[in-house]
C-alpha cells in the first residue's frame, strides 16, 4: 500500500518535527502527521490526542490500515491534559484557532522547558498566539506562511527560553 502524500501545511509542521522525537499531536483527527513520520521512520513514537472520540476512531482506522500500530497510539486527551511529560519531545497543534491553541499550552504548565519543541499551525487569530507565546516566556524559532487549498497558512515553531518578565 502506498503511503499519501501530507498536504502543504502538514507537511511543513512534518518538517519541523525533530528526527527520533518522541511525538504528541494535540487535535490529530485523522492522525496523518503522526502516521506519516512514523512510516518514513523519522520518529521514536507517537500519541495522537483528540478530545472526539469519532476522530479518535477514525486515527485508529488509519493508523491500522497504514501498519503504524507498533509507533502511534491513540488518546482521548483535552490538549495536554493526558500527555505525560516523559512521553513527548515535540508537540504539534495544528488545525485550531490561535487562542484555543495558547489555552491549551496554558494548561501544561511541563512545556515551560526547552527541551520541548513547539509547532504550532493557528487556523485564526496567529497575532493572539504569538502575544501568548512571548508574554509565557517562549521564543518563536521560526514561522512560515504556507499557501495550502487556496489560503495561506502560518507555522510557527517555538521553545521555551526563559520566565516572562
Amino acid at each position: 500500500m502506498r503511503l499519501f502524500t501530507l498536504s502543504p501545511r502538514l507537511a511543513e509542521c512534518a518538517g519541523l518535527v525533530r528526527v527520533g522525537a518522541r511525538l504528541a499531536d494535540v487535535g490529530a483527527d485523522h492522525a496523518k502527521l503522526p502516521v506519516w513520520l512514523a512510516r518514513q521512520g523519522l520518529i521514536e513514537s507517537a500519541v495522537a490526542c483528540d478530545v472526539s472520540p469519532g476522530s479518535l476512531a477514525s486515527a485508529a482506522r488509519n493508523i491500522t490500515l497504514h501498519r503504524a500500530g507498533h509507533m502511534v497510539k491513540t488518546r482521548l486527551s483535552d490538549g495536554l491534559t493526558g500527555i505525560d511529560p516523559d512521553e513527548a519531545d515535540d508537540i504539534v497543534i495544528a488545525g485550531m484557532g490561535g487562542e484555543l491553541i495558547a489555552e491549551i499550552l496554558s494548561g501544561a504548565s511541563w512545556i515551560k522547558n526547552p527541551r520541548y519543541n513547539l509547532i504550532l499551525q493557528p487556523m485564526s487569530r496567529p497575532e493572539r498566539l504569538r502575544r501568548w507565546l512571548l508574554e509565557s516566556g517562549f521564543e518563536i524559532i521560526s514561522e512560515k506562511a504556507v499557501p495550502d487549498a487556496g489560503r495561506l497558512y502560518v507555522v510557527i515553531q517555538a521553545c521555551f527560553c526563559s520566565p516572562a518578565n
